[in-house]
């Protein structure tokens, strides 16, 4: 993880929660 990405980490976030 990227902590200078916050966007991909809710696009992982997200992904994770929907799928």
């Amino acid at each position: 993880m990227v902590k200078g990405d916050p966007d991909a980490f809710v696009l992982i976030n997200f992904s994770n929660s929907t799928f």
